[in-house]
Formats: structure tokens, C-alpha cells, sequence
């Protein structure tokens, strides 16, 4: 599966990246989803991306 990363690699730094996942990583009790969108939230996120 192909998609893509996103890393805050310091205080207001963001990095993207492609990421290769293959299915047979997960173990027997995982499940692997696709996700269409996601959102930096106003709480966790940009407490990590503020490196605060």
C-alpha cells in the first residue's frame, strides 16, 4: 500500500515523505486501514508542532 507521511521534525518544521506499507506487516490481531484525510488539531498536534 502507497501513501504518504507527515513529521514534524522540530519546533514549526514539517516534513512529507512517501511511505510503502506492506499488508503482511500487520500481525494476526491488527487490521490495516486506508485513510483519505486527516487534519492537524488545534490541541496534541500543534502542541508537538509548536514544540511546546
Amino acid at each position: 500500500m502507497k501513501g504518504k507521511t507527515v513529521r514534524f521534525a522540530g519546533p514549526w518544521t514539517v516534513e512529507f515523505a512517501n511511505l510503502d506499507v506492506a499488508p503482511e506487516t500487520a500481525g494476526p490481531n491488527s487490521v490495516m486501514v486506508r485513510t483519505e484525510a486527516s487534519i492537524v488539531s488545534a490541541g496534541t498536534e500543534m502542541a508537538i508542532l509548536s514544540g511546546g
